[in-house]
């Protein structure tokens, strides 16, 4: 892994990325304290995609204890050692805690998912333009534009809501549709029809139309 996280952080400097990286913030209504720089869980969940590791449930293993890792992530030798999280440690044997690694899964999973999702967009399309600038894509593409519902629990800081028609099935008798409450986000992106990665992204609340940021992406 060490190579591999060489390898990648020295690129996205030497393209001018990690700058980008760095203006990504939470949320702010959704802090109430922070011990860390935000920066710190930008770059955790880099490595987790770099490395391919898709439940959040792997990092403990996989990265949380990878001490090039972590000091790769700007965590210094007594926080690795020790951990900056003491809740939900193992118990060990007779009652002792265990250090699973410099933090838990529901630190980096509580963090990320505080991630303004405007800045996020914004970061997204500044890369890819950087990206483009630098002649890693050819000047013409085939494009797709989609725009896709992303529903959340009501409780999802900063989600809209829009009624919608659903399905519903009583015993015995046929489906009928009922109007319901849906809470979340809608995703607008631009895809190379080829390979299916976004070369543009935006982000509002889910009851906003599909027209609204349609020219926006394009």
């Amino acid at each position: 892994e060490a190579g591999v996280f060489d390898y990648f952080f020295n690129f996205i400097d030497e393209l001018g990325i990690t700058p980008i990286f760095k203006d990504i913030k939470p949320d702010s209504n959704t802090i109430k304290r922070r011990s860390l720089d935000y920066f710190q869980f930008v770059i955790l969940y880099l490595m987790k995609t770099v490395l391919g590791i898709e439940g959040m449930n792997a990092c403990e293993p996989l990265l949380f204890t990878n001490y090039f890792a972590m000091r790769m992530a700007h965590f210094n030798a007594h926080q690795i050692a020790n951990g900056i999280v003491r809740r939900g440690l193992d118990k060990g044997y007779r009652g002792l805690g265990e250090i699973r690694g410099t933090l838990n899964n529901d630190t980096l999973d509580n963090n990320i998912e505080k991630i303004n999702l405007r800045d996020l967009a914004y970061a997204y399309n500044k890369i890819i333009k950087t990206l483009s600038q630098k002649g890693f894509f050819p000047k013409k593409l085939n494009l797709i534009v989609d725009a896709t519902d992303i529903e959340t629990t009501p409780l999802f800081p900063g989600c809209g809501r829009v009624k919608k028609e659903r399905p519903v099935r009583r015993k015995g008798k046929h489906h009928y549709k009922q109007q319901i409450d849906v809470y979340g986000f809608k995703l607008w992106a631009v895809y190379v029809a080829s390979i299916e990665i976004p070369v543009a992204i935006a982000i509002d609340q889910i009851q906003v139309h599909d027209i609204q940021h349609a020219k926006e992406v394009i």
